[in-house]
């Protein structure tokens, strides 16, 4: 997980495990791209389901253009 980033900032955390994306669930990693990439550009509310130890938390986490997001930032 990035630091900072969109899963860090609405409170997932290492060891969590996605399994779904609204009511749809998840089977695999490229099911959670493909159903996140599915609901819209970069910027859409993302509605996870995540088991976090023993409890199942809703999460509604905004997407980012990931490409932005790891650019170099300029060293001057």
């Amino acid at each position: 997980m990035s630091p900072d980033g969109p899963a860090d900032k609405a409170g997932i955390r290492n060891g969590d495990i996605v399994v779904g994306v609204g009511a749809d669930p998840v089977k695999s990693h490229e099911d959670l791209y493909r159903k996140v990439w599915g609901l819209g550009a970069a910027g859409v509310d993302v509605p996870l389901k995540i088991l976090q130890g023993i409890d199942m938390r809703e999460l509604k986490v905004r997407s980012i253009d990931r490409f932005q997001y790891f650019r170099e930032k300029p060293v001057y």
